[in-house]
Parts: C-alpha cells; sequence; structure tokens
C-alpha cells in the first residue's frame, strides 16, 4: 500500500516537473536570451532522465517511459538554450 502511493506521489511530481516546470523554464530563457540555470544542474538532470528512460525501455515499462522521455527531451531543450544563449552572449560586437 505504501509503495503504491509513494510511486503514485511520485508519477504526479514527475509529471508536474516534466510538463509545468521545464516549459516555463524554456520560456523563461527564450524571452530573456539567457539560461539562469548552472549547466551542471542541467546536465544532471538530463543524465537522469535519460538513465530513466533507458531504464524504462529495458524492463519495458511504459509507466516510466512516459514520466521520462519528454522530461529528457525538454532538459534537452534547456541544454541547447544554454549553449545558444551562452554563444550569443560572449561574442564581441566590434566597434
Amino acid at each position: 500500500m505504501l509503495s503504491s502511493f509513494i510511486g503514485v506521489l511520485w508519477s504526479v511530481v514527475s509529471l508536474a516537473v516534466t510538463f509545468c516546470g521545464f516549459p516555463h523554464e524554456i520560456i523563461k530563457n527564450w524571452r530573456g536570451k539567457k539560461v539562469g540555470m548552472s549547466p551542471v544542474l542541467i546536465v544532471a538532470a538530463l543524465a537522469s532522465y535519460l538513465c530513466g528512460s533507458l531504464y524504462g525501455s529495458s524492463k519495458p515499462d511504459w509507466f516510466i517511459m512516459v514520466m521520462q522521455v519528454p522530461a529528457c527531451l525538454l532538459a534537452a531543450v534547456i541544454l541547447g538554450q544554454w549553449i545558444l544563449y551562452r554563444q550569443k552572449s560572449t561574442t564581441r560586437v566590434p566597434r
């Protein structure tokens, strides 16, 4: 019983991060043309969700994959934004 409750709680929190947190961060980054998150945190999140996706596909457990694959893709978008906006902010404008 406790195990089921924890599983449902994990699912709800993971879906909230995936479908509320990441899109909000992506839009905020896009509007400001900068990423406020540490690249270490972005890569750690991407690695975590990628491992979760691989684990879910190896079982095969569609329940895990439904939560992990979209999060992995959205974390990759944030990493791409960090790379894109970092390059733009370090480019010097000739005078």
